[in-house]
């Protein structure tokens, strides 16, 4: 569910942007006190709709996945349990990103 809200987001964004690129008025308000660095609008104005919307997704997750392990110390249980998924889940989602907890976890 909040995979697919976040896409409706971000598609609802990238459809009425008022210039070539997303800024954080462009989302719903509720979003703009958490609102997270996404690509260049340089770099996704001049990609085809369904890949420009693969980077702005992955930018967003790539972002919230890093706060949320910094909040939880690279804690990977508790940080699931943050994000609302499976301890599995983040794990797959680490390796599709290439992130690794060892640099959030406080030695």
């Amino acid at each position: 569910g909040n995979v697919r809200e976040l896409k409706n987001t971000l598609e609802k964004a990238l459809i009425l942007a008022s210039g070539d690129s997303i800024e954080v008025l462009d989302l719903p308000h509720m979003l703009h006190h958490s609102a997270v660095p996404i690509p260049n609008g340089a770099k996704v104005a001049n990609l085809p709709f369904s890949q420009a919307k693969r980077e702005v997704v992955r930018a967003f997750e790539l972002s919230f996945i890093e706060r949320k392990l910094r909040e939880h110390d690279g804690n990977i249980s508790r940080t699931a349990q943050a994000l609302g998924i499976h301890r599995q889940s983040l794990q797959q989602k680490l390796k599709e990103l290439g992130i690794s907890v060892n640099r959030y976890r406080g030695d």
